[in-house]
């Protein structure tokens, strides 16, 4: 008997790329947008798991206030000139989003589930991404009730030049600070950064305080404007590329 041949019609070349687009479609997610997948973590896990050790958070909250407080409200105000006020005001304007981003590292690292969190649907570094979000966004709100507060103990202070110093000086350190986690994962690596920050601002000031002082009274705000535009933008770019890290390839 003669083998009976089989012929299978194939399909045209429209109905193939159809089939292609819908795979393509259905197999490959679009990344998501920052502010999209921030929405969604927040919709998903909620303020309460995502701050789940909201005691620890509050306690170093109101601990660095009084230590602060302390240093600035406690002294006579003669001894303080306006340009020191506003080097105070931008070397410790990150120092909210510094205690808890460093709280949140520590406590996530000396957690023996670390690894297992990193295979979750959100993972630890996405978790924090979160958390340093939300942390920039309170030290803008916490330092400025403390810049009104100091408006109104030092007349010499202008507020709204004492706000963009403050937010300029969050922005530039939260930038400095990221670039160093995301470079190495290492709490040495952070407190680098930080000492960079502080010891880097000092000595500046020791060694040319006419030009960091002049800078900070005499820069037009309109440039301080751009400038906090400009480190904002750079800020929100380094999370985004924190909430897509890779943990299998090491990279973002």
């Amino acid at each position: 008997m003669s083998k009976e041949k089989f012929q299978v019609p194939l399909p045209s070349e429209e109905i193939m790329q159809q089939q292609i687009q819908k795979i393509v479609k259905e197999g490959v997610k679009p990344k998501e947008s920052f502010l999209t997948f921030i929405k969604s973590m927040y919709k998903q896990i909620g303020l309460r798991h995502l701050f789940s050790n909201r005691a620890g958070y509050v306690f170093t909250l109101f601990t660095v206030i009084i230590l602060l407080s302390t240093y600035i409200f406690s002294a006579n105000k003669a001894i303080y000139k306006v340009e020191d006020l506003y080097a105070f005001i931008f070397l410790f304007s990150p120092i909210v989003f510094l205690v808890f981003s460093l709280y949140t590292y520590m406590t996530k690292v000396m957690n023996t589930t670390f690894e297992v969190e990193m295979t979750c649907k959100y993972n630890v570094f996405q978790i924090i991404a979160f958390r340093m979000l939300t942390f920039s966004v309170l030290s803008i709100f916490i330092n400025t009730i403390a810049i009104l507060l100091m408006a109104m103990f030092y007349e010499q202070i202008d507020f709204m030049r004492a706000f963009m110093i403050s937010t300029t000086g969050l922005f530039l350190f939260s930038i400095l600070f990221l670039y160093s986690f995301m470079r190495r994962h290492s709490f040495l690596t952070m407190i680098t950064a930080v000492v960079v920050w502080f010891i880097g601002n000092l000595v500046f000031n020791a060694i040319n305080k006419e030009l960091h002082t002049g800078v900070l009274i005499q820069l037009p705000l309109f440039v301080y404007g751009f400038v906090f535009i400009c480190t904002a933008f750079l800020y929100v770019r380094f999370l985004n590329r924190l909430i897509h890290y890779k943990q299998k390839e090491g990279a973002y």
